[in-house]
């Protein structure tokens, strides 16, 4: 009898051990929400990478790191997440339409503003070439007038 209350007394602590008041719980998407509106991206992101790594093929999950990268301004990940959101949960039921069409205006928009600066540069690379094809022919003209220079003083001695 003693043994069978020892067993049922183990059975019963590995059940509350086990239950999910002692497991380790995710950060809510609230709470991430809380954490990246307040400043604190570092922390929303630690926290919905948590997320992530626990509940890898959650669309929600993936929608909410694309919210949180965009507010990072790191547009190529959260528009890697937001098409993993898509492909996993299509039409993203768990989203207000007027949010998803805002990020995905974001993105756009700083897609766009990446461009911009892409071609700026693109415009100054030619620039940069010029000066260094004018000011590699100077060098050329003064070594060649110089070198003119010594042949003909040379020849007069």
């Amino acid at each position: 009898m003693l043994k069978i209350t020892h067993v049922s007394s183990l059975l019963i602590l590995a059940l509350v051990l086990t239950s999910p008041a002692f497991a380790v719980l995710d950060p809510t998407s609230e709470q991430i929400y809380r954490a990246a509106q307040s400043g604190r991206l570092e922390e929303a992101e630690q926290m919905i990478g948590q997320v992530l790594h626990n509940h890898p093929n959650s669309g929600r999950a993936h929608y909410v790191a694309a919210e949180v990268y965009a507010e990072e301004g790191r547009a190529s990940d959260a528009q890697r997440e937001l098409d993993n959101a898509q492909e996993l949960a299509p039409g993203l039921p768990f989203a207000q339409p007027g949010s998803v069409t805002a990020l995905q205006r974001e993105l756009a928009d700083e897609r766009s503003s990446e461009q911009e600066v892409t071609q700026a540069h693109a415009r100054t690379l030619p620039a940069w070439g010029m000066i260094v094809v004018v000011a590699g022919a100077l060098t050329l003209v003064w070594f060649f007038v110089r070198t003119r220079r010594e042949l003909v003083g040379d020849a007069s001695f």
